[in-house]
């Protein structure tokens, strides 16, 4: 009875055995809570945006800032902060769930096709036509959805990516 001798594993075949391990996890996705976490840092960084947008309109230049009672409305009443965090939140939040069924289905061309939906949602709910407002009142409200729009435009695709060991 001969027993078979087991030759010893050279260093390159260790390396291979190594790096075929890390395989495991394909270098272009993150680990999901590093993800998670570059997300919610965006989205909390479109709501930290738009309240300082208000802050700095509202109660230090003293606007008169108001909105449609309901939509189409001539009514008007006023835009509290609550209100700005409110939307602000809402609209990262649904923006990274899109996100997130689009990178299920649509892969490598999730963030670009988000991207494009975001920027087409964007452009079709500016205040673009609000009769009976000021223009100082347009302004401001235009200037609060474009903060929010560039920091999750800019951020929520990218942020899967930040913070990825290379």
């Amino acid at each position: 009875m001969s027993e078979k001798q087991q030759e010893p594993i050279s260093p390159e075949q260790n390396l291979s055995q190594e790096q075929s391990l890390h395989r495991e996890q394909p270098p272009s996705t993150p680990r999901r809570g590093v993800r998670v976490r570059n997300r919610a840092i965006v989205v909390l960084a479109g709501v930290v945006a738009a309240t300082l947008v208000w802050v700095i309109a509202v109660p230090v230049l003293g606007a008169d800032v108001s909105v449609p009672k309901q939509y189409g409305s001539d009514e008007k009443t006023d835009l509290t902060v609550g209100a700005v965090i409110f939307a602000a939140l809402f609209a990262g939040l649904a923006g990274w769930a899109l996100l997130a069924v689009l990178e299920t289905f649509a892969k490598r061309r999730a963030a670009l096709i988000w991207t494009i939906i975001a920027v087409v949602v964007f452009l079709v709910t500016l205040p673009w036509q609000m009769p009976g407002f000021s223009g100082a009142n347009i302004t401001v409200l235009a200037l609060l959805h474009t903060t929010v729009a560039a920091v999750l435009i800019a951020g929520l695709p990218r942020a899967a990516t930040v913070g990825q060991p290379h």
